[in-house]
């Protein structure tokens, strides 16, 4: 399979990743009807510039995990109802389960997988490892952060930086970085 055309694709291993069936499951909330959200995100995932998915194999012995190029989907269908999710095509995918880039929905269903408030996401000054810090977190929970622990982004987003081999900032940086320092 044909690696996804991308100037930086979603890390395979990343937390954002959504089983397609749970994605189409909260995306029926924008559509109203499953089949009308697999529709929808079908065709974000065949645009090149649209949602990102990637599939992990069932079978013992199978890809671990290997991302699904947007043309994939040219030649496969996906559709959906009640309690089932199924990609079609020529040749056989029931051993696959589907995923998709959780931040990316957003360009499907804005209502139901929005952005981060505008508070959170504004430009701000800094490091590049704030910067990073502030990347990452919103990665993480796109939906925004400020109900979120201190030491629960410093644990998962510290895990994030050392998963990309880099060494964690310290606890001021990420207080700097999130607008959460007192006084």
């Amino acid at each position: 399979m044909k690696a996804r055309r991308s100037k930086q694709a979603p890390p395979l291993d990343g937390p954002n990743w959504l089983p397609i069936h749970d994605a189409i499951g909260l995306g029926s909330q924008a559509t109203g009807n499953r089949r009308l959200a697999a529709c929808d995100l079908h065709k974000a995932m065949a645009d090149p510039c649209g949602v990102p998915a990637m599939r992990r194999c069932t079978v013992h012995g199978g890809p671990d995990r290997e991302p699904v190029p947007y043309s994939f989907w040219a030649e496969h269908d996906l559709d959906a109802w009640s309690d089932r999710t199924f990609v079609r095509g020529p040749d056989d995918q029931r051993y696959f389960v589907f995923y998709v880039w959780r931040p990316a929905l957003a360009k499907v269903w804005p209502t139901v997988f929005g952005s981060a408030p505008p508070s959170e996401k504004a430009p701000r000054k800094g490091s590049r490892e704030q910067d990073l810090v502030r990347e990452i977190t919103g990665e993480i929970w796109p939906r925004g952060h400020k109900h979120v622990e201190m030491r629960e982004i410093i644990k998962r987003v510290g895990d994030e930086f050392e998963r990309r081999g880099l060494s964690a900032p310290k606890r001021d940086v990420f207080l700097r970085a999130l607008d959460r320092r007192k006084g």
